[in-house]
């Protein structure tokens, strides 16, 4: 027995078993495999071995534990000779992690309702494995909350768990914390705190509510939501502060030019300007109550006013205690103007033969007060109006001419222009407003990308970079791609607003750029125009006001033969897409760079720059041939190559397994990817023989377009077996006996060679199948026997039979015992006695 004592679970525990041989042989033992890993798994550093005679061996054992509780473990040792293994046990305790809290209580003391306050509990994991914690309250609605809810510990780790309080009453409480620790023991915390002051609160959180300015005998509103988030009902009931009231009527009777009343006058107060509706209700336990504030008066002037909210108990009565005391303001003043409307909207949509002019709209100020009103206009560019100032009489009218330039853009972008339209009154804080939009539509295209880095590619090949171009205005666009010339950066060239003629319609879609030579100075079929560009013709040659290119290590250049673009002129509809293709041509071992602009009718133009460079792909691999030797036919063997990319540019790799005969020969990886600018990529290749013989196959490294290169993998299957040599009487005809035997055994064996690549035990398949086949076999045939290869280290399997040698004369053949051997060297190597040799 080995006792382990308590164990951590799923953490590793170990014990040392001695095995003694107390004999004068040396004794082979194996620790039998386990049959039930469920609750514990062992693992003993060594599983089979050999204890020298009369001497001792010591096996370390391992136990991992799985589930909690007591565990016995039986163990089994075999010792070769013995025909019952030695049975052992394990005997262990399993625990969980240890978990411990530094205190078992937590006060709070007393605490403001509805006021968050946070106190922690120490947590320890003093084992050697994680501990996962389980952290909630008791109470399923409870004051308490706990953060985190889902802890995890390592070994020796300590935590401050938060707890935070939110009472809601104001009267005791308490509440169990419980912490379940996951396969160890549970813990409690009892938490416990008093509330104070009230849980009544209210919407907005502030002390002062300001109506701002109104009219004279207009009603504003405001709102205020009192919430009960308490467990108990309230009355909410408002009233007026007495001690304001009262210093208010002691400062009017303290005034010295104050007019004795005469009997029998109405000495009653004015109407109060804020007021609350209404002024008490019962708000019951954790719901709300929306009390609407108040404010009108007949007279203009600044009103300011305080009002207190109490709360009662509902159950119980008691004294009313004021818990909310708002200061409310209000400036009310009579009002004066009255516009014709509060907003007004402009709309300029292009077109090609409609000027780019002002628009105009007018509005109307209508003094509807019994004083004249001097007055004020403000108004920012691009909006203008007609009367900056003036003087409206009562019940005269003011009519205003607003202007809006939509020109203002000089880079002709689409754009909405929100401004405002201010009135200002004097010796008057009133000010209106009037809300003004602009929309301008000019033609305008939006490219989802102006990167056009075509990067490095492989000399003489294509890459096209896909643009997708849409007009995002309510306008047809009509545009043309053309180039910049270097001597006139594209900042400086100015904006034609008519660009050259559109070819006919049955030559849009001319697959590219006109013909030209890409120079530093303009020559040839081109040269450059006002605006430094290069349009583009349609008789494949470059119309005057061509452009060039700018390249890096060529003097001239057909342009045509380096970038493209498809198509080069076109329109398109309000919201249409359309996707423009840029092509580029590597020419060998050189780079190219040029400016192409869209020019749109009437829009901006649209600048691009396009560069790329060509390089050769340098490719290689290190190994043409894996050779993996002389192995077991069952076993799979593993050898490395690299493949090099020396080049600039990226390639795609690709190793072919199609043409192998058999598909569980060869597996490579990574079998295909993208090799990048100078780098080894280590490709892994794994081979089995699968059958017992020489394989041979051909692998192709494709990379690109370029003719695959040859990977030559071989190796030879081998098997373990038996060699029997007995003497024979008549040599002669036992070789020719043995031949034919061989002949036939190796013609079965190639016919059944691809199953024996599946099977789970080849060798004791194969065995099995040859001597069925033996079995029925004539009795009077040679024996059935099965011949590997006879080089190397090659082992051979056969199967003895006792049957008589064919002879001319069957009288004078007697009956001798056949085998089939690996070699006719190692028949003579027997010496004419019977040779048993075994290989494993």
């Amino acid at each position: 027995m080995l006792t382990y004592g308590d164990v951590f679970i799923r953490y590793p525990f170990h014990q040392s078993l001695y095995l003694h041989n107390t004999s004068s042989l040396p004794a082979k033992f194996e620790v039998m495999p386990q049959e039930d890993k469920s609750r514990a798994e062992i693992e003993p550093d060594q599983w089979t071995g050999t204890v020298p005679p009369c001497a001792s061996h010591v096996i370390t054992v391992t136990l991992t534990a799985h589930t909690p509780g007591q565990l016995r473990i039986p163990m089994y040792v075999k010792i070769h000779g013995r025909p019952v293994p030695f049975p052992l046990v394990l005997n262990a305790n399993s625990v969980g992690p240890r978990v411990e809290v530094e205190q078992s209580t937590l006060e709070w003391g007393s605490v403001k309702c509805l006021e968050k306050v946070t106190r922690y509990v120490k947590m320890t994991n003093n084992s050697c494995i994680d501990a996962s914690v389980r952290a909630f309250m008791n109470e399923r609605k409870s004051l308490w909350t706990v953060h985190p809810k889902i802890i995890h510990l390592s070994p020796q780790e300590t935590l401050q768990l938060a707890v935070t309080l939110e009472i809601d009453e104001c009267c005791a409480m308490q509440d169990t914390l419980n912490l379940i620790v996951q396969e160890g023991e549970d813990l409690t915390v009892q938490v416990k705190g008093r509330g104070i002051d009230t849980p009544v609160r209210w919407e907005p959180e502030t002390d002062f509510i300001d109506f701002g300015t109104q009219f004279t005998t207009r009603t504003e509103a405001r709102e205020i939501v009192i919430k009960n988030r308490g467990q108990a009902a309230r009355r909410i009931s408002w009233v007026r502060d007495k001690d304001k009231e009262k210093k208010k009527v002691e400062k009017k009777e303290d005034a010295p030019d104050k007019k004795k009343k005469r009997k029998g006058e109405d000495d009653a107060p004015p109407p109060p300007v804020f007021r609350v509706e209404p002024e008490m209700v019962t708000i019951e336990p954790k719901s709300a109550y929306r009390f609407t504030v108040l404010a009108m008066s007949a007279s203009s002037g600044e009103f300011e006013d305080y009002l207190v909210c109490n709360e009662t108990p509902d159950k119980g009565g008691g004294v009313a205690k004021p818990i909310f005391k708002p200061r409310f303001r209000a400036h009310i003043v009579a009002p004066q103007l009255r516009l014709s409307t509060d907003k007004l909207s402009f709309q300029f949509m292009w077109a090609k033969d409609k000027p780019v002019a002002p628009l105009t709209e007018k509005m109307t100020l209508q003094n509807i007060g019994p004083l004249d009103v001097r007055f004020k206009v403000d108004v920012q560019y691009p909006f203008s109006v007609d009367v900056d100032e003036g003087v409206i009489p009562s019940n005269g009218i003011q009519e205003l001419l607003v202007d809006f330039d939509p020109a203002f853009r000089t880079e002709r972008i689409k754009d909405t222009i929100r401004k405002k339209l201010t009135i200002q009154y004097d010796e008057h804080p009133a000010i209106n407003t009037v809300d003004l939009e602009g929309l301008v539509e000019w033609p305008n295209l939006h490219f989802d990308t102006k990167v056009l880095d075509f990067g490095t590619v492989i000399n003489e090949t294509t890459k096209r970079i896909e643009v997708k171009m849409t007009n995002v205005t309510l306008v047809p666009v009509s545009y043309r791609w053309c180039f910049v010339m270097p001597e006139r950066p594209l900042d400086q060239v100015s904006h034609p607003r008519t660009p050259a003629a559109l070819v006919s319609p049955s030559e849009t879609k001319m697959s590219g750029f006109a013909r030209g030579t890409a120079t530093s100075s303009a020559s040839g079929a081109f040269g450059a125009d006002d605006h430094g560009k290069v349009a583009l013709g349609s008789a494949g040659t470059m119309s005057p006001g061509a452009s060039a290119t700018e390249m890096l290590g060529a003097d001239q250049t057909d342009l045509s033969q380096i970038f493209d673009i498809l198509p080069i002129y076109g329109k398109l509809a309000p919201g249409q897409e359309e996707a423009v293709t840029f092509s580029y041509y590597g020419m060998n071992d050189r780079a190219f760079k040029t400016g192409a602009v869209c020019i749109v009718e009437g829009g901006p133009d649209y600048s691009f720059e396009m560069k790329g460079t060509a390089a050769p792909c340098r490719f290689d691999i290190d190994k043409t041939e894996l050779d993996f030797g002389d192995i077991p036919f069952t076993e799979i063997r593993d050898d490395d190559l690299s493949l090099i990319n020396r080049g600039k540019v990226p390639v795609h790799f690709n190793f072919n397994l199609s043409g192998i005969s058999r598909t569980v020969l060869i597996e490579i990886t990574p079998q295909a990817g993208i090799l990048k600018p100078d780098e080894r990529q280590k490709i892994n290749v794994k081979f089995r023989a699968g059958i017992p013989d020489q394989v041979h196959e051909i692998v192709l490294v494709e990379v690109e377009y370029f003719e695959p290169r040859r990977l030559v993998v071989k190796g030879s299957g081998t098997f373990p077996g038996v060699v029997l040599g007995l003497p024979r009487q008549d040599e002669a005809a036992h070789a020719v006996a043995l031949e034919m035997a061989q002949a036939r055994m190796h013609s079965r064996l190639m016919d059944s060679a691809t199953d024996f690549s599946d099977q789970a035990s080849p060798t004791a398949t194969f065995a099995a199948g040859t001597t069925e086949r033996m079995r029925r076999s004539d009795a009077t045939d040679v024996a059935r026997a099965v011949s590997a290869s006879a080089k190397g280290g090659h082992a051979s399997i056969s199967a003895d039979v006792t049957a008589p040698l064919p002879a001319a004369d069957a009288d004078d053949a007697p009956p001798a015992v056949v085998a089939a051997t690996a070699s006719s060297a190692m028949a003579k190597r027997t010496g004419g006695g019977t040779t048993t040799g075994f290989s494993f």
